[in-house]
């Protein structure tokens, strides 16, 4: 080979390589949705968002992922480009012909939120007759949220779980909750079948000792004054899902901090007695509104907290305060409870 032809081949070799072309991207936008049902939709099961290929987000989808990620950047495919989220259209995707979207952001993390929002919804779907030609669909689940969708479904069907962080549905069905609270109620409780127990105990404190955040300083005084009264200390991580549904049912009195737990009110009997003790930096009406809903009869007792100084950012924003620690005032709380009737 000519000195010349190796030298030309050598400056060939040197001269930069155009960049390859980016996948097509569009910007991410959350828009409200009315439609149950969408077609040829994007699906991120961990975020429980849908979406289309202009970026439209479905705003029930994602409402709940929103306090992880605001901006919408940490979906798959997503990236933050000055004032936008961009997603990147996937190439290549798993391919679904019909689902019933029916698990949120919330409900991957919250016991409550999956008891409350998720499964009411996937029960309005079955309700619909939609489960037939539109299976759920689900990331991997935790074994208690396998639990319940069992005794939600009783078993006849399992949802498809998706492990891809995106896959592609040709039709995506996603109904509102909120009419079949009550009748998510009745399949789990005729499910559960709850036996007769005279000598079961009526009266349980639901403890959060070992809680990560509002950690309630004097909560071992409190169990030990509350022991006295007769009440069975509950710790719901060392009981089965079934077990502390029967605990909530049979119970006539229900005394517990504000959490997740709380929402197995839901199960209790109409005339339950429901005593929350709210600390003042976490004031909110759910678990008054939850006992309403099945008939109980709720009271609550506010407390003061002390915030923590730490701040954590979420994407750059901060968040409301959720790091706090609390102490309860014994002398002003049993007086209160022993008015219960």
């Amino acid at each position: 080979m000519s000195l010349a032809r190796r030298t030309a081949r050598r400056l060939k070799t040197l001269i930069p390589k155009a960049p390859l072309p980016r996948p097509p991207s569009v910007p991410l936008m959350i828009v409200a949705q009315t439609d149950p049902v969408v077609r040829d939709a994007w699906h991120a099961p961990a975020f429980g968002a849908v979406f289309d290929d202009e970026g439209r987000v479905l705003e029930p989808t994602i409402r709940s992922a929103l306090s992880y990620t605001p901006t919408l950047a940490a979906l798959p495919n997503a990236w933050r480009e000055g004032e936008t989220t961009q997603f990147e259209l996937p190439g290549e995707a798993i391919q679904i012909p019909r689902a019933t979207v029916f698990m949120s952001w919330g409900g991957l993390h919250s016991y409550a939120s999956f008891l409350l929002g998720d499964l009411p919804a996937l029960v309005a779907a079955e309700q619909a007759g939609a489960l037939a030609t539109h299976p759920p669909i689900t990331p991997p689940l935790l074994p208690w949220q396998a639990q319940l969708l069992d005794l939600t479904l009783g078993g006849a069907m399992k949802p498809v779980v998706v492990e891809a962080p995106i896959v592609r549905l040709g039709e995506a069905m996603f109904p509102a909750p909120e009419p079949s609270l009550g009748a998510a109620r009745e399949h789990i409780l005729a499910r559960v079948a709850v036996p007769d127990d005279p000598s079961a105990p009526k009266r349980i404190y639901v403890s959060r000792r070992g809680a990560l955040k509002g950690e309630l300083l004097n909560e071992a005084e409190l169990e030990m004054a509350l022991e006295a009264r007769g009440f069975l200390v509950v710790r719901p991580q060392e009981w089965s899902i079934r077990d502390q549904i029967i605990l909530f049912h049979r119970a006539e009195l229900v005394v517990g901090a504000t959490g997740v737990a709380m929402a197995n009110v839901l199960f209790c009997r109409p005339g339950t007695k429901v005593v929350e003790i709210q600390p003042d930096s976490l004031t909110g009406d759910w678990v008054r509104d939850l006992a309403r809903r099945i008939g109980a009869q709720a009271r609550t007792f506010v407390a003061p907290a002390m915030p923590d100084e730490t701040e954590i950012l979420i994407e750059g924003l901060a968040p409301p305060a959720s790091a706090f620690t609390w102490r309860l005032d014994l002398d002003a709380f049993l007086p209160f409870l022993d008015e219960v009737p």
